[in-house]
């Protein structure tokens, strides 16, 4: 168990946190992932699941009532044992492949550490806030309750946000 007061001070240091939404097919997030959304203020990125053509994974569960903070990644036939640097095949000539939402949660942290080596001025808040600003946007235009902000496009991260101006 995190307690929310921990979440807080996690955003209140300048980090950010991602969590799963969950794997049960619901509208909304697992509670978990919702109370440390409401405790992060901002910090806080809910990962749902997509498949290989963007669409959200049956399993995972919707942004619902936290579309703002909820963004989905490749999360469905993740291919995630390897042996000696390939990829692992048994016996029988099968490869194992591993879905949730759990997959997809690390490919955001993985995009939020990028931006963080990149620009280490930037807070947990300003990252998430990129990330979901910079999001593929899915599903019904805008944020909606299935897809929240969209789907993580890290390129679009990188690119400039807003508007520029010379002092």
């Amino acid at each position: 168990y995190v307690g929310m007061s921990f979440v807080f001070s996690i955003a209140a240091a300048g980090l950010m946190i991602v969590v799963a939404a969950g794997n049960d097919g619901n509208a909304n997030p697992d509670a978990f992932g919702a109370g440390v959304d409401t405790a992060g203020s901002g910090a806080v990125i809910i990962a749902g699941s997509i498949d290989e053509n963007g669409a959200i994974s049956d399993f995972s569960d919707r942004a619902g009532g936290q579309p703002d903070h909820f963004l989905a990644a490749r999360g469905e036939a993740i291919c995630c044992q390897y042996q000696d640097g390939k990829i692992f095949v048994d016996a029988d000539g099968f490869v194992y492949l591993i879905s949730g939402t759990s997959f997809a949660a690390p490919q955001i942290a993985g995009a939020a550490a990028l931006l963080a080596q990149a620009f280490p001025n930037l807070t947990g808040k300003q990252i998430a806030d990129i990330l979901l600003r910079s999001a593929f946007d899915a599903g019904t235009a805008g944020t909606d309750t299935t897809y929240g902000r969209g789907i993580l496009d890290i390129a679009r991260a990188f690119q400039p946000l807003g508007t520029t101006s010379l002092a």
